[in-house]
């Protein structure tokens, strides 16, 4: 069945379970701040980001077979994507040094390709979507190359994104701050304003959107747990 799957940076563990809340699993423990998680289910096979050296590493879904992949990556390396269409792996570097940068699945032949970006988004129907150095939701082909910006006066920061294509949104969450679920309409000539969809006082951090759904997942740090919106509740 579907599995939702999340790191633990505090506990040094991924986990995994059934979209339905059942069926908890700590796949893998014992990993020194796992982040940037990428998965190719079709493969059976996950990514993901670990430090101390900074790390690109894959394991099958089940947490077993752990690898390094590459090591002594850029302290600054931030999110990670999978393309299994062209069997690539994406990075942000979180500076303008560094940019986007695009490995093998095996992690290996980093080639830099978009360095204006100061964090990768996503990758969806063979584009990629960036936060820019100017104030600017990117988008661009998986080269590189027809590289725009897609939402000028984009002045949030520092906060995880999820793409919905389907309905012209991206979603955010505050971190902590305000506890806030946000969201943004993905249009060039819309004034750009966060519209709070939820506010729960909590620490929602992170935020996943299902394709086929709708669901909004995200996770509540005070609370160590895992919730859900369905569509429409926004």
């Amino acid at each position: 069945g579907q599995r939702v799957y999340w790191t633990n940076e505090a506990l040094g563990s991924i986990h995994r379970i059934g979209v339905d809340g059942t069926g908890h699993e700590t796949i893998l423990s014992g990993l020194d701040t796992p982040e940037g998680l990428g998965l190719d289910p079709s493969a059976n096979r996950l990514y993901y980001l670990t430090s101390n050296p900074r790390a690109v590493n894959r394991a099958e879904l089940d947490g077993s077979s752990p690898t390094v992949l590459a090591s002594g990556l850029s302290t600054s390396t931030f999110g990670l994507e999978v393309d299994t269409v062209n069997d690539h792996l994406y990075l942000g570097a979180g500076s303008n040094t560094l940019g986007v940068v695009r490995r093998d699945l095996d992690g290996q032949n980093p080639v830099s390709i978009l360095s204006q970006a100061t964090a990768l988004i996503e990758i969806r129907g063979g584009q990629l979507y960036y936060r820019g150095s100017l104030l600017c939701l990117g988008r661009a082909d998986l080269d590189g190359s027809n590289n725009g910006c897609l939402t000028p006066n984009f002045t949030v920061s520092n906060y995880p994104f999820e793409l919905d294509l389907a309905n012209n949104h991206i979603y955010t969450s505050d971190g902590g701050f305000d506890g806030d679920l946000s969201r943004l309409d993905i249009d060039p000539s819309s004034t750009n304003e966060l519209v709070v969809i939820r506010r729960f006082g909590e620490h929602p951090h992170d935020v996943a959107v299902s394709d086929s759904t709708g669901t909004i997942y995200f996770a509540d740090a005070d609370r160590r747990s895992l919730l859900r919106l369905p569509r429409g509740a926004d």
